[in-house]
């Protein structure tokens, strides 16, 4: 949920429908439902929204004895248990293990069960064995069904690639598989913990992974940073045992309720939330005393409205948050800041701002750090450091959005659209040769360029997140060159030469330190000579961003331009080669211009491959197996070819086999599809090096930004500024069409009112229009005979209708009011009186008789029996021949017993208890109300009660049906009252009839 815990985002002050508010409320209803009801939390709960995160900050530095929001939210809501997720390896390890006894403290609320087998003790803290376990590995919930004990298995896993994004001081001696598991595969902690759970009586099994989907590998295929990542499809493959997966970390939902089999051909349901949804699933207790699925859905949180009683109790987070953010540090003047988002690409001073902050109060703290000369000795012993300034720095680009620095005032929300993640700075010693390792490093990895245009089209590659940006440096990545071999004219920005042997200090963000990915990975927390987190005792960057604001608006009157000076440059020679192969493409100008037809490939020019309609797990694989010439692509491999087709103004990819390329709902996977979905229509938005190819309808936090994306293969994802893995060309193959294949387009069919159309001709090949169709003239209506709805009276017109055969569209008209006043022939009824009209109507149509002896007995009671039998004649007296009679003081034969039987097999009526229907008993104002809401089948009326004095005397069964009769008209009180439990008299049902027949 990251950190979700709030309907507003503080940030921008957007509305917020997927948060823990939202939960509570859908989780209340699901409660309501069902008995047995486990509920999980599957990872990565805290990180991401300043309501949350502050409140983390605070309680490291010990500013604070409130809990986590988050954590608060899962006691309160009343979760069993919560996974480990890997952003919960953002935060320092102490921080989180107080948050985590705050979930297991049962005197605090609910006690939440902190799940994760696959953590263990590497055995170097002298106090943990090697191979321990760090967390609870497994939880058991007992149900009991039919008078049996049934145990469910919960067993708890988290994403093995940690070690790639954060610090191991937020894992201290800790393992993210088992010391004897060689490959990383979860497969092989999947079976070691199926086998525990069973031989503890495990019923039914269910796995909470903090991972996606993946491909399946096979265990000893699995590479760690390659495909460990997302393992939930391999370790199911490879095992025997599980009944549900709950997945997560990779936002996706496109898989969410699908069944994947296991390795003896058992199909496991596998669920995906993907922060917008609460995956909902029920099981079934089967006469052999089996569980099997019995319904899958996901719950879209936008659908509930925020729980109360939880936000009440956030509402001292959000204050907080809120303060924090709207705080202005100080002001950013005027100047020629830059407006591009080529963050990645080339200098701007959006990211050089962060760089500055880093250098600049890490210079700051440096000082306060080493404030004596027995320090500051020992400091330059230990590392060979001459001085105690930071040099130089670098950073993720982590900006949200299209976000970029310009003049005026600057609060941390501002900072938090500059710098989006909760990071620590680290400042590390590194030589001149280290420092230019790390741009060699970084320019072979997450650097590219495509000349096949002729033209150099500088391009990131892969994972964008560990491409470091650098400043204090002024160099050039000369691309022209061989890998590792590209840095050319390197000093620092204040003219200063970069000596190989000498040692400087580098500000780097804990997500780049020792990842793996990047330039750092050779460097820990151990190598620091201050960071945030041990000297500062926490904090973020973003703190840093606003300490060099207000210092900067102190000294200077606010904050300048100060740009770094590198860039990319190709100073080779370019030679354009020859596109050869089956298939060869032109390059498209302009993709908009595509018709109906044409056979395009799709060209990823960062990493020279082709979108293939090939699956790799949740995305498409890629295609290597091409040439290039001027403007051309050539291949062999036809699994790169897709015709477009139209669909209005977007577009449509499909393949040889007829399928769809399709994003997932809210992006973040891509596939074939056999049917045509609006996640299948795209677009095209022009940029640099190509076009951003859009997803019309995925979207994430209600966000329609997922655009196809490059990351290990081919999916949709939120689009980034300044990301290359974004940019993509499209290359026609060319065709001459014969028009041999056509069809008609635009037939539309003549109505009674509107011309028709015979359509337009097409070729089916080519797109081309070949002809133009012709008007169909309108057909005109064919009305039936009249039908009368209700009769007509002496005080009420009557309503007819007749209906058209070709279209069903009906016509009304009144019938006038007869001369004849039916009621004056019954000598109790006064033809002044207030019922007058209403049993005039119940009499003309049927509805009413009298009672006998000449006389109606307008005020007479009215029994159960006849007003079922006054509903069965308004039905049209159906037939009830087959039905059982499920009443025993029902005799055969009685003027009211068909009507009983209709009522009971339809539910309109229950009995009065004990297999008795009480015909002759009089029935209340409230059993009229119940009788007639069961007869309509609608939902709880809107009406208010509470007008009436005596609405409390409502019996709790019929208070929806009470709502509804007096919201719908039909009910009117009773001198003022609604007199729920009173006898309901002929008259009144007359009018009770009246109105809802003409209502």
């Amino acid at each position: 949920m990251h950190g979700r815990c709030w309907d507003t985002n503080v940030l921008n002050d957007s509305k917020m429908t997927n948060s823990m508010l939202n939960v509570a409320t859908a989780v209340k209803g699901v409660r309501a439902e069902k008995e047995n009801v486990i509920l999980i939390d599957n990872g990565d709960t805290y990180q991401g929204t300043p309501v949350s995160s502050y409140q983390l900050s605070l309680q490291k530095q010990g500013k604070t004895d409130l809990p986590n929001p988050m954590a608060l939210s899962l006691k309160e809501i009343g979760y069993d248990a919560a996974t480990v997720g890997n952003h919960e390896f953002n935060y320092a390890w102490d921080l989180m293990n107080d948050v985590r006894a705050y979930l297991a403290d049962g005197t605090k609320g609910n006690a939440v069960t902190s799940l994760c087998a696959n953590l263990y003790y590497d055995g170097s803290d002298g106090v943990h064995a090697k191979g321990e376990n760090v967390f609870t590995p497994y939880m058991f919930k007992t149900f009991t069904v039919g008078g049996k004990d049934y145990k469910i298995a919960i067993i708890g896993f988290e994403n093995t690639d940690c070690p790639r994004w954060d610090v191991p001081d937020n894992y201290p001696g800790i393992v993210f598989t088992h010391p004897d598991n060689t490959t990383g595969s979860m497969a092989w902690e999947a079976e070691k913990y199926i086998a525990a759970v069973k031989a503890e009586g495990a019923d039914f099994i269910i796995v909470a992974y903090h991972s996606g989907l993946g491909d399946g590998a096979a265990p000893e295929d699995i590479v760690f940073g390659t495909n460990s990542e997302n393992q939930v499809l391999s370790m199911i493959k490879n095992t025997e045992g599980i009944g549900m997966v709950i997945a997560g970390h990779d936002h996706s939902t496109g898989y969410s309720g699908t069944k994947y089999e296991d390795k003896a051909g058992n199909e496991v349901i596998v669920v995906n939330g993907g922060g917008n949804n609460l995956t909902s699933t029920t099981f079934a207790i089967n006469e052999d005393g089996t569980i099997s699925l019995k319904a899958h859905e996901d719950l879209a949180l936008k659908n509930y409205d925020a729980d109360a009683a939880l936000k009440e109790k956030i509402q001292p987070y959000v204050t907080l948050a809120s303060e924090y953010v709207d705080k202005v540090f100080g002001t950013i003047k005027e100047g020629d800041w830059s407006t591009s988002t080529k963050f990645y690409l080339e200098q701007t001073d959006t990211i050089d701002l962060i760089n500055r902050a880093q250098i600049s109060r890490g210079s700051v703290y440096m000082a306060a750090k080493y404030d004596t000369e027995e320090k500051v000795a020992a400091l330059y012993e230990k590392t060979g450091l001459d001085h105690l300034t930071v040099d130089c720095s670098s950073t993720s680009v982590v900006v949200s959005g299209n976000y970029t620095v310009q003049p005026g005032e600057m609060s941390m929300k501002d900072i938090y659209r500059l710098y989006k993640y909760d990071n620590t700075l680290y400042l590390i010693p590194m030589t001149g040769t280290q420092i230019k390792e790390a741009l060699e490093f970084n320019a072979a990895t997450h650097l590219s360029v495509n000349t096949s245009s002729g033209t150099p089209v500088f391009s990131t590659t892969d994972d964008n997140f560990t491409n470091p940006i650098f400043y204090g440096l002024d160099f050039e990545y000369d691309m022209s060159k061989e890998a590792y071999s590209r840095i050319t004219n390197l000093k620092f920005a204040d003219g200063r030469e970069v000596d190989p042997a000498k040692t400087y200090i580098m500000a780097v963000n804990n997500y780049h330190l020792g990842n793996t990915s990047g330039p750092f990975a050779d460097y820990t927390t151990t190598d620091a000579v201050w960071s945030q987190t041990d000297d500062l005792g926490g904090g973020v960057v973003q703190d840093l961003i606003a300490e060099f604001v207000a210092d900067e608006t102190a000294k200077n009157g606010g904050v300048s331009p100060a740009p770094s000076h590198w860039k990319l440059v190709y100073t080779g020679e370019i030679t354009v080669g020859e596109a050869t192969g089956k298939y060869i493409g032109d390059l498209v100008s302009d993709p908009t211009k595509l018709a109906d037809g044409d056979t395009v490939m799709i060209h990823y020019p960062a990493g020279n491959a082709l979108v293939s309609n090939v699956a790799s797990g949740t995305k498409l694989a890629p295609a290597a197996d091409l040439t290039t010439g001027k403007d051309q692509i050539g291949t062999d491999n036809e699994t790169v070819l897709f015709t477009v087709k139209k669909d209005g103004e977007y577009f449509l990819f499909v393949d040889a086999d007829g399928k769809y390329m399709t994003s997932g709902a809210t992006g973040n996977s891509l596939s074939m599809t056999d049917e045509k979905s609006e996640y299948s229509l795209w677009s095209f938005e022009a940029t640099e090096g190509g076009f951003h190819i859009r997803n019309v309808n995925a979207a994430y936090n209600g966000n329609k930004n997922q655009a196809l994306e490059f990351y290990g293969g081919f999916t949709t994802y939120g689009l980034s500024s300044g990301g290359s893995a974004y940019i993509f060309n499209l290359y026609k193959i060319p065709t001459a069409c014969e028009h041999k294949n056509t069809e008609v387009r635009g037939k539309v069919e003549a109505t009674c009112t509107k011309d028709g159309y015979t359509g337009d001709t097409y070729c089916t090949d080519c797109g081309e229009k070949l002809a133009d169709g012709k008007a169909i003239p309108a057909l005109g209506h064919d009305w039936s005979a009249w039908v009368t709805v209700y009769q007509p009276t002496c005080a009420t017109e009557g309503l007819k209708v007749r209906t058209c055969a070709r279209c069903n569209e009906t016509e009304e008209a009144v019938i006038a009011k007869t001369e004849t006043c039916l009621a004056a022939e019954y000598k109790d009824i006064d033809l002044k009186d207030w019922y007058h009209e209403e049993v005039e109507f119940a009499l003309a149509n049927g509805l009413m008789n009298g009672v006998g002896n000449n006389s109606f007995d307008p005020n007479g009671k009215l029994t159960r029996a006849m007003l079922v039998t006054v509903l069965y004649r308004y039905e049209g007296s159906p037939s009830v021949e087959g039905l059982e009679n499920p009443f025993k003081d029902v005799p055969a034969k009685e003027w009211y017993t068909d009507a009983v039987l209709w009522a009971a097999s339809n539910g309109i009526v229950n009995g009065t208890g004990d297999g008795k229907f009480s015909p002759e008993d009089n029935i209340t104002r409230e059993q009229v109300a119940t009788i007639f809401h069961r007869y309509n089948k609608v939902p709880a009326g809107k009406g208010d009660l509470t007008v009436f004095p005596d609405a409390g005397t409502v019996d709790a069964y019929a208070v929806d049906a009470m709502k509804w009769a007096v919201g719908e008209g039909i009910i009117n009180g009773s001198d003022g009252k609604l007199d729920p439990l009173g006898n309901a008299t002929r008259a009144q049902i007359a009018a009770i009839f009246y109105r809802y027949i003409t209502k």
